[in-house]
């Protein structure tokens, strides 16, 4: 039997996980990139924020300049729009009155 144990403890010891409590050179360097790494992403975050935080007013002021040259193409849309409007109006007005002039020169006849 001690041979079929020895077999079972050399197939759990090939298979399963091993833990050591020692630490090497390696964990320590793995450890130190680890911080680095979650240090270097924040400073970089943080900068990106402070990028954006400081591109704010630019980007105030551009829509607000860009509302005004809206603002100001509307209202030229909306006075065009009543010139149409107008002359429309005016051809109406003038085809009706061609439309009756012809009408009282064919009663006529």
């Amino acid at each position: 039997m001690t041979h079929e144990t020895d077999m079972q403890e050399e197939a759990r010891a090939r298979h399963g996980v091993k833990f050591d409590g020692t630490v090497n050179l390696g964990h320590i360097l793995t450890m130190l990139v680890m911080v680095g790494s979650g240090a270097s992403m924040y400073f970089s975050l943080d900068k990106r924020i402070s990028k954006q935080e400081d591109m704010a007013p630019f980007v105030q002021s551009s829509r607000d300049a860009q509302d005004a040259r809206v603002q100001t193409q509307l209202q030229t849309l909306s006075s065009d729009v009543k010139e149409v409007k107008s002359s429309v109006d005016k051809m109406s007005l003038a085809v009706q009155v061609q439309r009756e002039v012809t009408s009282a020169t064919k009663g006529n006849k």
